[in-house]
């Protein structure tokens, strides 16, 4: 128990007791999600979403260290933050984020983009483009206000 992150004790917690059957529909349910979203993307080279939906979260607010915090409301602390990028990742789904957009207090809130199942290369050109027009590369965040406490 001590070699595992606590995320991972919560999750053991929490899930660890499934049984078999309910696992592997599981599997089964992200397989199905990930043929639609191929489907659906069928008609579209790339969407867009945000990032995140708001300023980027203080350090140590979404701090997985934190076991007596059901899994539930993990999820929904992490999720509220970034609702979309979970059915990218989740699906298998080629995904990017490029740091596009700021807050006024200098901090990114990112572009995700998603393209089609083996399409990282129109991912790729894309971010290259976007990045010639508005480079980010020496763009970083005010650190001392990012890490100052609330």
């Amino acid at each position: 128990d001590e070699e595992l992150d606590a995320r991972t004790r919560v999750i053991l917690r929490e899930r660890g007791d499934i049984p078999a059957h309910r696992y592997a529909a599981a599997v089964e349910g992200l397989h199905a999600l990930g043929r639609t979203l191929a489907r659906f993307l069928t008609d579209y080279d790339v969407i867009l979403t945000p990032t995140l939906t708001r300023e980027p979260p203080r350090l140590g607010e979404l701090d997985g260290g934190h076991e007596e915090r059901p899994l539930a409301e993990a999820i929904a602390a992490f999720h509220s933050y970034s609702p979309f990028t979970a059915l990218f990742n989740a699906s298998g789904q080629p995904a990017m984020s490029v740091p596009l957009w700021w807050t006024a207090n200098g901090l990114p809130l990112g572009s995700h983009f998603a393209a089609r199942f083996g399409e990282e290369g129109t991912l790729l050109a894309l971010a290259a483009q976007l990045e010639r027009v508005q480079p980010w590369a020496g763009r970083r965040p005010p650190l001392c206000e990012i890490l100052r406490p609330a």
